[in-house]
């Protein structure tokens, strides 16, 4: 395990430091939530190079899935493991379909907003899809949502860094 976490250190530490928190905030579960730490405490980004580059990357990740499963869902369906693969998804978000049922477009924002794991851009996309969510709102909201989790997750992380710096000087 330890390998694999220097590793995957090392790759990104090679990479070119926006996009590499670009490629982490596009990963299922890892989103932003990862981004921004590893922007600002790995790579040493400024904050707002790291929140940008943050948004970017969880935004192109999730628009293309929901412009291709909201416009194409049937076509998807057609073939065997595309079917699996969404129906899985939609499993995994059926927890959350009442918040969404309930709450609309606010409780989509709210589902990407709240940085735990089971939340995020990617499981609003798969409520999106089994609530029956217009594309309009769907995109609002998770742009909305991922703008408030950005927030939250520099305030956190500045936090912890901060903190740090209190009981560790600095070299």
């Amino acid at each position: 395990m330890e390998d694999t976490v220097h590793g995957l250190s090392r790759w990104i530490t090679g990479l070119n430091p926006v996009l590499a928190v670009a490629l982490v905030s596009a990963l299922p579960w890892i989103e932003l939530r990862g981004g921004i730490p590893v922007g600002i405490a790995l790579l040493g980004l400024p904050a707002w190079k790291t929140i940008a580059a943050a948004l970017v990357g969880n935004s192109l990740a999730v628009t293309p899935i929901v412009l291709g499963t909201k416009l194409y869902e049937k076509r998807l369906e057609r073939v065997r493991w595309l079917r699996w693969l969404l129906n899985w998804s939609l499993s995994r978000a059926r927890r959350h379909e009442q918040v969404v049922n309930r709450y609309g477009s606010i409780g989509l924002a709210l589902l990407v907003a709240i940085p735990v794991p089971g939340t995020g851009a990617w499981t609003a996309t798969a409520v999106s899809i089994l609530v029956g969510m217009r594309l309009g709102p769907t995109l609002a909201a998770i742009y909305g949502g991922l703008v408030i989790c950005a927030a939250v997750v520099y305030a956190a992380t500045a936090g912890v860094i901060g903190g740090a710096s209190l009981i560790i000087p600095p070299k």
